[in-house]
Order: structure tokens, then sequence, then C-alpha cells
């Protein structure tokens, strides 16, 4: 299976971790990712988890609080668009509630 843990304070933080995940993924040399858009990278890791589905677990850590910054990375061009939340188990780390509407919220 895969564990993986991304910073996600931000959609360029994140788009930065997707090539760190895919390099791990094997799919594509660090160089060879990162001359690809992030969205490119996104989607690439993204289908790679939904061919292991059940088989992963992503922690997103430090996901944004500001509801602007949350809707956009939830945008099509956002680090989050199509996440596969039903393919595998994720845990959110945030300080914002409503990243927590879709799933159970535990407080720390």
């Amino acid at each position: 299976g895969v564990v993986a843990f991304l910073n996600a304070d931000s959609s360029d933080r994140l788009f930065a971790e997707y090539i760190e995940l895919g390099v791990a993924l094997e799919l594509g040399k660090k160089s060879e990712l990162q001359s690809r858009s992030g969205e490119e990278v996104r989607d690439m890791v993204f289908a790679e988890l939904r061919k292991r589905a059940g088989e992963w677990l992503v922690v997103l850590d430090d996901l944004p609080a500001d509801e602007n910054e949350r809707r956009g990375m939830e945008g099509e061009k956002g680090a989050l668009y199509k996440y596969p939340w039903v393919d595998g188990r994720t845990i959110v780390t945030s300080r914002s509630r409503e990243w927590g509407e879709d799933g159970e919220r535990v407080e720390v």
C-alpha cells in the first residue's frame, strides 16, 4: 500500500508535494514531473491512486482555513480538484471546520 504525508497549506505547496509523490509512485523522474503543469501531475497522481483503490492513505496536513483559499483548492485549477476521496483513506488536518463536512470530524 501507499502512505503519504503531504503539506497542504496552499495549492502551490500541494502541487510540489504531488511531484514527490509521483516520483515515489514511479510515475516518472522528478525532472520529468517538474516539466509538467501542476494540474497534469495532480491528475497523474490521482489516476494512480484510483488504480490502487483501497490500498492508500494520504494525510493532507494543514489545509487552509480561509474560505477563498479552500474554494480555490477545490476549483478546476486547484490542487484538490477531483480528489479521489472515495478510492482510499484520507486524513485532513486544518484549522477550519469546513473541511470536515463530508467526513468524520475529530476535535483535537
